[in-house]
């Protein structure tokens, strides 16, 4: 069987409930047939646990919600979708609020298929992003 490639899309650096999920997760993957890379933001916690499970990770502060369809939203695109084509990704995985919608436009331009989910406890007036259904066909 053919190893297959998998980006994790994370918007903290920090070592939290969510964090041990997704940590646990990856590390219950069968490695020989999945290759695991991640974006996350520079240095943290959770980016010396990546370390440790000898997990590639490439650095990026994803954007707040209230801009990530700015300038610095379509910049943050456009660096999922150049590490997603050097890296031969076959599948996104986004793993909070924070990358959900930026992995999902990026995952439909290059034709990645995507999983996304959350673990946020949301406060009054956030927005959520998994309440929103996405229809592109």
């Amino acid at each position: 069987m053919e190893t297959r490639n998998i980006l994790y899309l994370h918007e903290t650096s920090i070592l939290g409930g969510a964090e041990r999920s997704l940590l646990n997760l990856v590390d219950k993957l069968d490695k020989t047939k999945f290759n695991l890379f991640f974006i996350c933001p520079p240095e943290g916690i959770f980016v010396d646990e990546l370390r440790k499970r000898n997990i590639e990770c490439d650095f990026l502060d994803f954007p707040r919600i209230k801009s990530m369809l700015s300038f610095k939203g379509w910049n943050t695109v456009k660096k999922i979708i150049e590490i997603s084509k050097k890296k031969d990704i076959n599948l996104i995985h986004s793993s909070g609020t924070g990358t959900n919608l930026l992995g999902a436009i990026s995952a439909k331009i290059t034709g990645i298929p995507i999983v996304w989910h959350a673990r946020n406890v949301l406060a009054e007036g956030m927005f959520d992003t998994e309440r929103k259904e996405l229809k592109w066909r």
